[in-house]
């Protein structure tokens, strides 16, 4: 089947490819990749209101909700009013903990998995290349 010549499309195929790998690879730690990111953000920062956690993974608030509902209903996180009433500040619970904990070294499983698929150094240029795409194009909203 012919690629699509299109970044857009061909960035999109392969996000889908790559978020299967780690979602099968974290799917023993109870986690998906999207709520390891969350618990990944959390465990580095003790903590974060929900506006931070949507603007550090790049999406809206009511997406960042909808993120975190699960995780607060199954105890991975508490979420508890913010400072300043308005904002909403997140934590992992020790449950939470345990699983990120958990879940770190099946993502690290599944890292090698795509370094073992592509190269250790093309997957490397390619973290590096859509970090700048991040970067550059996030300069521009």
């Amino acid at each position: 089947m012919d690629a699509i010549p299109c970044y857009g499309a061909s960035v999109r195929k392969a996000s889908r490819i790559l978020t299967r790998i780690y979602d099968e690879t974290l799917a023993p730690s109870g986690l998906n990749l999207t709520q390891f990111s969350i618990a990944y953000l959390l465990a580095r920062h003790g903590s974060a209101t929900i506006t931070d956690l949507a603007a550090w993974m790049d999406t809206d608030k009511t997406a960042m909700g909808r993120n975190l509902a699960p995780m607060e209903r199954d105890g991975f996180i508490s979420i508890q009013p913010g400072k300043d009433r308005r904002s909403r500040e997140v934590t992992l619970t020790t449950t939470g903990r345990v699983k990120y904990k958990k879940a770190a070294s099946l993502w690290r499983q599944a890292q090698k998995q795509v370094e073992k698929l592509i190269g250790e150094q093309p997957a490397a240029k390619l973290r590096s290349i859509l970090q700048l795409v991040a970067t550059k194009a996030g300069a521009h909203q």
